[in-house]
């Protein structure tokens, strides 16, 4: 059967988890539920609220019942990810969201479940004529297209990052990273306000990097610098910015072939890529077929003494990313 892709919004998903054994949360009564002669009384918790610290393990532990119960099998590696054998139903929760992919009538009996259990809105992508073609998936775009589907990060991160370096009007560059000529301050400290902006933007385009391959490497330099960021790194932020206003959006493409076998990857790394600790960076790629499954960009733990030691490196993490 046509597998399509379902996402369920469940509203207010926490106040659906009973409060766990052992676990007493009292709270102070409105004024709008208070009866006379009820001022000096408290209520006690039946069901999880907002704000309250185990909220979300109450939660989790409440919709992996009601998925277990019904037939689902609970991932290995990820304990938010499940599997329906017989209906051939994946499904991910992330949040108060359900993501999910199997054959339509399998996602049917799905939503009913849901139904019953919570109120949601839901939307369902796929080829039919009363199918989306387009669902967004913790903010990024998911689009269905007759070659394939496609993944869009979320363009609002960009376009923050932009706005919050100031620089709407600045001229766009084409690489995000690049050696450039020092300059005599480039080792001088950010004051407190700059390092400030600098650990938020940095964190943002971390997020962003998830999605965007071509940045990976970049806000990795960039997020090195965490703890104390100089000029160098703020002018270094600033190129990235001018970058990402040239190039805003990054559409991936993961166009329809047959069933894969093999996992493909690749690998390379840059000796003594840092001037200032010497360290290499491992970076590579896997593919399922001709889909992009994995990138990444990351400092090597030691100091490659040759360029074969850091090739060897990179070969051993593309390996285990495999």
């Amino acid at each position: 059967a046509q597998y399509k892709v379902m996402t369920n919004d469940v509203s207010r998903a926490y106040f659906y988890a009973p409060i766990q054994e052992g676990q007493h949360i009292y709270v102070k009564l409105p004024e709008e539920d208070r009866l006379p002669g009820e001022e000096q009384m408290c209520g006690k918790l039946n069901f999880s609220m907002y704000g309250t610290r185990r909220a979300a393990t109450n939660w989790q532990a409440h919709y992996t019942k009601v998925l277990v119960q019904n037939g689902f099998v609970t991932g290995l590696a990820n304990n938010c990810t499940f599997h329906h054998p017989s209906q051939k139903i994946y499904c991910m929760e992330n949040g108060d969201d359900y993501d999910s992919t199997g054959p339509p009538t399998g996602l049917k009996w799905l939503e009913g479940i849901f139904t019953k259990e919570f109120k949601i809105k839901t939307s369902i992508m796929g080829p039919g004529k009363d199918d989306d073609k387009e669902i967004k998936i913790l903010n990024r775009i998911i689009r269905y297209t007759k070659n394939g589907l496609e993944l869009e990060a979320d363009l609002r991160h960009s376009e923050l990052i932009v706005s919050q370096l100031g620089l709407a009007e600045a001229k766009e560059l084409s690489c995000p990273s690049a050696d450039e000529v020092r300059r005599d301050d480039d080792d001088k400290h950010l004051n407190a306000e700059y390092t400030t902006q600098y650990k938020s933007i940095v964190a943002r385009a971390n997020y962003l990097s998830i999605d965007r391959p071509d940045i990976q490497f970049a806000v990795k330099k960039l997020a090195t610098a965490m703890s104390s960021p100089t000029n160098r790194n703020w002018q270094e932020l600033k190129r990235l910015g001018r970058y990402l206003k040239g190039k805003p959006r990054l559409v991936i493409k993961y166009d329809w072939q047959d069933p894969i076998t093999n996992i493909t990857s690749y690998s390379d790394s840059d000796w003594a890529g840092c001037g200032a600790t010497g360290r290499s960076t491992s970076g590579g790629v896997a593919l399922l077929g001709h889909h992009c499954a994995r990138t990444y960009s990351v400092t090597q733990k030691c100091v490659g003494l040759s360029s074969a030691e850091v090739e060897l490196l990179a070969l051993v993490k593309a390996a285990s990313e495999a």
